[in-house]
């Protein structure tokens, strides 16, 4: 047996080039396993081991002096003395941790090197909500046979490549054997053909030797999911499902019952004159300054049949009509943010359907700094549209009650409720953070409706967008366009309003 190493490296040796120069060498029985341990955070640790049998081990020096591993620990590897097996079989292995999945990257080029035994593996973590998701993929490549455990520095070292010192000592690639496992949290998954294989406690692994002199794919995927979240979100889908089931099925009773009777439909009752006879109807889509016309002291709701009016939160109540586009997006630019305006958008629009929280939006959107202070800011932009203070207290005074269905997240909506003192003015509030989707889905209207606890007819939505109108419509809510510089034409079978006052 080999009984000295003809050379001592000054070098840092890597893993596998340092435990190869053991084994390789005495041209015995050895197996090389690689383990990947993942935390649920992305952090984890890597662990290489070599299990030499009895006549390698007995054949070797002391190998915590002897052998220049030791160099490692300077590298931050943790290596354990040898440890006796069964048989007589010695075991060596070092560890070294890392923090995130790229440092795992440049833990595994250590391992091996970028034309080594184990190439292009990577380690990735994705969060999404109630699910966090990983994947590690790479190869174990034995096309080079033993000079996959050897580098230009080795061979310089040894004045020969370990392919040719193997074969001076009679060592086959047959008994090398290499196994790469991986525990990864969550139930893993790999791809049928792949050749994985899993132990009794769920750590998938891969097997093969020099002898193959081919690339083995490693490829797995696990996810782990939140227990508490999976019940959120299922119960969030039952909630909408079964608002917009509701809704349909109040829209096919009202048109069934139009259709069974047309003289008996719903529409929209006109004022009266001085006599109490109906006044004619205007001409279709002709403009309206004010929503519910002064009627000198009339019962509102025998005359008119609207009960409540429906404000829209941007655009209507408040001055900015569409604030993400034109508030949201630039503020975050400039705060620091480098995402584009579609990726800042896409946030914001999750931030509205009350999946991130304010503070998860600024994070994603790459905005630092005091949080309480940038809100602040942000918010303070957001002003009243001129004169709705004015229309609203019109429309209590006369008994008519007022709403507001917004897209904005629940925390920043009621902030500015209380920033402009619409507590005492606004009766009933749609927010789609709170219902988990945004106008025009049918679960909006279904929640105005229920809120206000009025039929649909007796109700005004008043919106600066046409197609929120139109499923409104459809509702058999009544409806009016709120648009200053709006046509007749435009507004189609929509009430024009031009002003609040």
């Amino acid at each position: 047996m080999y009984r000295s190493l003809p050379f001592r490296s000054k070098k840092i040796l890597k893993l596998v080039l340092a435990l190869g120069a053991i084994f390789f060498l005495s041209g015995c029985r050895a197996d090389i396993d690689v383990l990947v341990e993942v935390e649920p955070d992305g952090s984890g640790e890597v662990t290489v081991s070599a299990l030499l049998d009895k006549e390698t081990a007995d054949g070797l020096f002391d190998l915590t002096s002897g052998v220049p591993i030791n160099d490692l620990d300077t590298a931050g590897w943790q290596v354990l003395p040898p440890s006796a097996k069964s048989a007589g079989d010695q075991l060596i292995s070092a560890s070294k941790p890392f923090g995130t999945p790229e440092e795992f990257a440049q833990i595994m080029g250590e391992v091996s090197g970028p034309d080594g035994l184990l190439r292009g593996f990577e380690l990735t973590r994705n969060k999404s909500f109630g699910r966090v998701d990983y994947v590690l993929e790479g190869a174990i490549d034995t096309t080079r046979g033993f000079d996959a455990f050897g580098d230009q520095s080795l061979s310089e070292s040894l004045d020969s490549s370990l392919a040719d010192i193997a074969q001076t000592y009679d060592a086959v690639p047959e008994d090398v054997a290499v196994k790469v496992l991986a525990d990864l949290p969550g139930k893993a998954e790999t791809d049928v053909a792949s050749g994985a294989l899993e132990t009794p406690e769920g750590v998938i692994y891969w097997n093969t030797s020099l002898a193959s002199a081919s690339q083995t794919s490693v490829n797995v995927s696990s996810a782990t999911r939140s227990p508490m979240a999976q019940v959120f979100r299922g119960l969030a889908i039952v909630l909408v499902v079964m608002a917009g089931l509701l809704a349909f099925s109040h829209l096919l009773r009202i048109r069934n019952q139009r259709k069974e009777n047309a003289t008996k439909s719903i529409v929209k009752q006109r004022p009266v004159d001085a006599r109490g006879q109906k006044m004619p109807a205007p001409p279709r889509g002709q403009t309206n300054e004010m929503l519910v016309p002064e009627l000198s002291g009339q019962d509102v709701e025998s005359q008119t049949g609207i009960r409540v009016v429906c404000l829209d939160g941007m655009g209507v109540l408040y001055k900015e009509p569409d604030n993400i586009a034109n508030i949201l997006v630039p503020f975050a630019h400039e705060h620091g943010s480098v995402l584009t305006d579609s990726e800042i958008t896409a946030h914001a629009r999750s931030l509205t359907l009350g999946r991130l929280s304010p503070n998860d939006f600024w994070s994603a959107v790459g905005v630092e700094g005091n949080l309480e202070e940038i809100e602040k800011a942000y918010l303070s932009r957001l002003q009243l549209n001129p004169g709705v203070v004015r229309y609203v207290t019109g429309l209590r005074e006369r008994g008519i009650r007022v709403a507001c269905m917004i897209n904005d997240c629940v925390q920043w909506a009621t902030k500015l409720r209380t920033q402009h003192s619409l507590d005492t003015l606004v009766d009933v509030w749609v927010v789609s953070g709170s219902v988990g989707v945004r106008k025009p889905y049918l679960a909006m209207f279904e929640v105005l409706r229920r809120l206000s606890e009025v039929p649909p007819e007796q109700i005004m939505v008043i919106d600066d967008e046409l197609y929120v109108l139109d499923v409104a419509t459809d509702l058999d809510f009544q409806t009016s366009w709120y648009a200053p510089e709006g046509t007749v034409e435009e507004a189609k079978e929509h009430t024009l309003i031009r002003s609040l006052g």
